[in-house]
């Protein structure tokens, strides 16, 4: 099984499987690149069978495919080809355009669900190990900078520096020293630690080692300072963030409370209109003037005229949603961006956001229809 994951697997491009590699490896997954992505690609086509099914099945979705299939056949009498459906061939031509065009969005949303699913993980797996080899970098730079005063190699001095309590940044830094201990050069087994963890604080240590080392600089010293400009830049990194709390304050209240809450308002106003417009009565504007053109009867008629509304409540709540989902995904990797530097790491208020920002929707749109039942009584 194995095996044929891994002929799988080779399906895409020699460099773009690399490049794969390259993000496991960053994110502390041992796993071969092949192999991962063979499973990705079969069940990639699991889900877009699933999803196949889904979208044919579900009443809410038929909807939708049979109005992109009517779509289609519009185009197709555009461009010169007609499609009765009233004959059996051409209804036999309808069924086969919605099953292609279902199988087209299938085929588009389950690489899509599955791939982006796992390169989310994979960033938060990479981001997350950056965050905590970045906290305990200072502590271990003064540590090995001991070491080295106290008569170690560079190498032996990192190795006694790893610490079970660094954790990541130890299991790292021991892999390194095992390298070197194996016979390969110094230089080339501390490029290994920049390319597996994907911090600049990190690959800016390993480039001042091997130039103090290349230099015949202090080592000692340059471990000790950069500690210190390590320690100082997360004092600084903190003292923004805090700075910063009431932009995350109003973001937060913008796109979890006042957004769906204005939604809410915009759709039972159209629900409410929808009503009003169906009760008025048709309005006969020749009657009312007997044919003859006086303005201003035509105008008084015509003034409470309405012709269809050009959105439904229905469609508006289906926007709504929609508006509310991505509002949450740009308000979170906003927030990461100005707590954290990176927007990577707002990925982990999507959740948080999106369940808030849903159920105020839905909690507005029962109080408000309580609140307008009552005056409409």
């Amino acid at each position: 099984m194995k095996r044929r994951l891994d002929v799988v697997g080779r399906i895409a491009p020699r460099d773009k499987i690399k490049e794969f590699g390259q993000m496991l490896s960053s994110a502390g997954m041992d796993l071969e690149p092949e192999y991962l992505l063979g499973a990705l690609f079969v069940m990639s086509g699991l889900m877009s069978i699933i999803f196949a099914i889904l979208i044919y099945q579900l009443p809410f979705t038929y909807v939708y495919l049979t109005s992109l299939t009517d779509m289609a056949v519009h185009v197709l009498r555009y461009i010169g080809i007609s499609i009765s459906t009233a004959e059996p061939i051409g209804g036999i031509i309808y069924v086969l355009l919605m099953f292609l065009l279902d199988a087209v969005i299938s085929l588009i949303l389950g690489p899509a669900v599955v791939f982006v699913s796992i390169y989310t993980i994979i960033i938060l797996r990479i981001d997350n190990r950056r965050k905590k080899v970045e906290e305990v970098l200072p502590d271990f730079l003064m540590l090995a900078a001991a070491n080295v005063r106290a008569g170690m190699t560079i190498d032996q001095a990192m190795w006694y520096a790893a610490k079970p309590e660094f954790g990541t940044l130890a299991l790292e830094v021991e892999l390194v020293a095992r390298r070197v201990f194996a016979g390969e050069p110094f230089d080339n087994a501390i490029d290994l630690l920049a390319e597996r963890l994907e911090s600049k604080a990190v690959r800016r240590t390993v480039a001042l080692i091997k130039q103090g080392m290349a230099s015949g600089g202090e080592i000692a010293n340059i471990l000790e300072r950069t500690g210190e400009e390590s320690r100082n830049m997360q004092m600084i990194k903190k003292d923004i963030a805090t700075s910063l709390l009431m932009y995350i304050i109003f973001i937060v209240f913008a796109a979890a409370v006042a957004t769906p809450f204005l939604y809410a308002v915009s759709h039972q106003l159209l629900f409410n209109l929808e009503g009003i417009i169906a009760e008025l009565p048709e309005t006969n504007v020749s009657s009312i003037t007997g044919g003859g053109s006086y303005g201003g009867v035509v105008g008084l008629a015509t003034m409470f005229h309405f012709g269809d509304m050009p959105i439904t409540a229905d469609e508006f709540v289906l926007f709504a949603v929609f508006a509310i989902f991505v509002t949450s995904i740009l308000a979170s990797l906003v927030i990461g961006v100005i707590r954290q530097g990176s927007k990577v790491r707002g990925v982990r208020y999507i959740p948080f956001l999106m369940v808030v920002s849903y159920i105020i929707f839905i909690v507005s749109e029962a109080f408000l229809k309580e609140i307008l039942g009552v005056m409409a009584m």
